[in-house]
């Protein structure tokens, strides 16, 4: 039995009997079961829009969740329905819910994904850097 942790970071117990399992490796390898053990779990997701499945990093532009795995951590999930809001931009992941560089955060509004989020939103410097607006679920480039 070996312990992994899913794509949230709650641990799943694997049972090595499972069939699912490999019992040799390409290469001709038998493994013994005092070998290392992993795998690899990446959860998905469904789109509201078309219903189809994604993972986070294949997410497109636009696309918002709750990133409950962060509602513990101090200095987030400070909104008034506690979730801890993430939007991908053309520039990576924006915590909405999360710490902000000039440390006020920004206030949100809105049921998603309809929301609006005041100020504007800055990230990086230079090329592939953003800086727009989160306006009723609409991105808005500056």
């Amino acid at each position: 039995m070996s312990t992994r942790k899913d794509g949230h970071g709650h641990p799943i117990e694997m049972d090595h009997v499972d069939p699912r399992w490999p019992t040799q490796c390409s290469c001709g390898y038998i493994f013994q079961e005092d070998d290392y053990w992993q795998s690899q779990a990446i959860a998905l997701y469904k789109r509201t829009d078309n219903g189809q499945y994604t993972t986070l990093s294949d997410a497109p532009v636009g696309a918002m969740w709750d990133a409950d795995w962060m509602h513990n951590i101090k200095n987030y999930r400070n909104s008034p329905d506690g979730k801890v809001l993430v939007l991908k931009t053309p520039a990576g992941d924006w915590i909405i819910d999360g710490p902000s560089n000039n440390g006020n955060g920004w206030t949100r509004k809105g049921t998603p994904p309809q929301v609006t989020a005041t100020p504007s939103i800055m990230l990086g410097k230079g090329p592939g850097s953003y800086h727009g607006w989160l306006k009723n679920g609409q991105l808005i480039e500056c």
